[in-house]
């Protein structure tokens, strides 16, 4: 949602998720190098938009594919970070439940997975836990090494997706004109009654089991 808006501007580069190990290993089978530092400069010289700027989507697990967050601090010396969070975790986790069972990721994307997903407890509740202890590690990252970031709530970006770029340039110091966000339409949220329900569901289920915390495996 936010990656392709960026993009829209052409003032973000594209940024995708380059550092997805399967995505990862495509970009260098596609660009024929061996190694992160050589895929990351040819990647620059395709995805760097003509203002200078190349950027890129990572979750905090897929900072094993350069080996942690000192690499990406090396890899990216002047970087500029956004944290993109949700106030409602447990309908982020909801999300992340249903799309691991559909395959879809983004509104509009066919289903390559399980047309008709089953409700599940425990896929929902691990799905909570790695969310909660992936915000935690990159505000740790963050904190241990004196990262200044910027945070966005995903509903701002839902609501008004113009004015959240237009925020973000800001803070990064990117030269956005309001002109450059006209082609950007109001994204729709993937969700609706079968996710209010999973959420009402789970909330029940979780009071019933009483759990306090979550002690599963990272």
């Amino acid at each position: 949602m936010l990656g392709h808006a960026l993009f829209a501007t052409r003032g973000f580069g594209f940024p995708l998720e380059y550092f997805n190990p399967a995505n990862f290993a495509r970009w260098k089978a596609i660009l024929g190098t061996k190694n992160v530092v050589d895929t990351l400069q040819k990647l620059f010289g395709i995805r760097t938009s003509e203002n200078g700027v190349f950027s890129l989507k990572i979750h905090y697990p897929q900072l094993a594919v350069i080996g942690g967050f000192r690499n990406l601090l090396q890899l990216f010396p002047d970087a500029y970070y956004v944290f993109l969070k949700r106030d409602d975790l447990v309908k982020q986790a909801v999300s992340y439940a249903l799309a691991l069972q559909t395959g879809i990721w983004i509104s509009g994307q066919d289903p390559i997975g399980n047309a008709r997903p089953e409700y599940n407890f425990e896929l929902i509740h691990k799905c909570l836990g790695k969310i909660v202890r992936e915000n935690s590690r990159w505000i740790y990252a963050f904190q241990t090494h004196g990262i200044s970031y910027k945070e966005i709530e995903f509903g701002q970006i839902k609501n008004d997706i113009k004015d959240a770029i237009l925020e973000i340039a800001d803070y990064a110091g990117v030269n956005i004109r309001p002109s450059m966000t006209e082609s950007i339409h109001k994204t729709s949220e993937q969700g609706g009654d079968l996710n209010a329900s999973w959420v009402r569901r789970y909330l029940e289920e979780a009071k019933k089991r009483d759990f306090n915390d979550y002690s599963g495996p990272d």
